[in-house]
């Protein structure tokens, strides 16, 4: 499903390997979001802007990541600060 408007998401990631290639490898990924992606504090947690679902931005995400890695997306809809 793609939305008719984008929506706000906050994607964690953690590398579990501490691998990092991966961290480059997704870090990458996510900033290919658009039209807008952010980083908190360079801690594993992202803030996008994106039409797509939370389900397609996690299964897009998931291709560069490794096996055991954990990944979690959340769309933000309201009252957020």
């Amino acid at each position: 499903m793609v939305l008719e408007f984008p929506m706000m998401f906050m994607i964690s990631y953690i590398n579990m390997q501490d691998d990092p290639a991966a961290q480059t490898r997704f870090d990458t990924a996510i900033q290919m979001i658009r039209p807008w992606a952010n980083a908190l504090a360079k801690n594993g947690v992202w803030i996008v802007k994106s039409p797509q679902s939370a389900s397609q931005l996690r299964d897009q995400l998931k291709a560069f990541i490794n096996p055991g890695d954990r990944l979690f997306v959340a769309r933000i809809s309201r009252h957020w600060a």
